[in-house]
């Protein structure tokens, strides 16, 4: 802790404890499972201490090289607050950046869950 303050990377694991979710973490990396009735998706979060950022990225599938998704990802953009779909090589990926404190980490996890669920079949049709 320095100067009174605690680590993202420990604010977000105390989160999850407190909320009963069940994560997965490395070095500078939290994971966890988002499931629906018919899917399930894996998010993981990069924490960077240094710049008080965290990064949220979720891998959703490897698209075919004929494949023209550009319109899915294009309608998923304009209904989504928080995350946005890409294309990152042969590959869709829903991502997420934010700042964050001490005092905002709860509410910013909160709305990213919340976010997801409310997503869903958006996510689906990607």
């Amino acid at each position: 802790m320095l100067f009174g303050r605690k680590k993202l990377f420990d604010l977000i694991i105390k989160y999850f404890n407190e909320k009963k979710i069940s994560y997965e973490k490395n070095a500078s990396t939290i994971s966890f499972t988002a499931s629906y009735n018919d899917f399930s998706i894996y998010p993981y979060m990069r924490v960077s201490e240094d710049e008080s950022s965290v990064d949220i990225l979720i891998n959703i599938r490897k698209i075919d090289v004929k494949e023209n998704v550009f319109f899915k990802i294009n309608e998923f953009n304009t209904r989504s607050r928080y995350f946005k779909a890409i294309l990152d090589g042969d590959a869709i990926v829903l991502e997420y950046n934010t700042f964050a404190v001490n005092d905002n980490i709860d509410y910013i996890l909160d709305s990213i869950i919340d976010s997801l669920s409310s997503l869903r079949e958006e996510i689906k049709e990607l």
